[in-house]
């Protein structure tokens, strides 16, 4: 599994690559993913009061503190669109599942949706990011 994680290949847990040992075919979805060799953020959709860009300047100074794939994604959608990404603070990192820290005196929760279902309390601002133009990533991102 790091092999594949430094050459940007994710596996959701190991018994994948058990199964992967036994395949005799493989059929692929072209959702740029693999034909651009990476993922990206095609929109960010606001579920709440907060637009766009907040979101993602949010969203990016928690994930500018992990090394996942997808969190760089966000760090670099919002670089690209001339965010500034703000420092965050008492981060915690649950790998596989999202990430939570502080940003502007706000909790910034980004992750899977069964992450933030877990921390959420109907009172936070809400996104989706959408990282291929043609399927819907199950990442979402609150703040408080």
């Amino acid at each position: 599994m790091n092999r594949g994680a430094k050459r940007q290949i994710l596996f959701r847990t190991g018994s994948a690559l058990e199964v992967l040992g036994g395949v005799t075919a493989a059929v692929f979805d072209k959702t740029g993913t693999i034909t651009i060799g990476r993922p990206r953020v095609a929109r960010v959709i606001p579920l709440g009061t907060h637009n766009e860009g907040e979101i993602l300047r949010l969203a990016s100074g928690v994930e500018q503190l992990s090394g996942h794939l997808l969190a760089r994604t966000v760090v670099e959608e919002a670089g690209q669109g001339g965010v500034t990404v703000p420092p965050a603070t008492n981060v915690i990192e649950a790998p596989g599942r999202g990430i939570e820290g502080r940003v502007d005196s706000r909790t910034v929760v980004v992750g899977a949706g069964s992450f933030i279902a877990e921390t959420d309390d109907h009172r936070h601002a809400r996104c989706q990011f959408t990282r291929c133009a043609e399927s819907t990533a199950d990442a979402t991102a609150r703040t408080q």
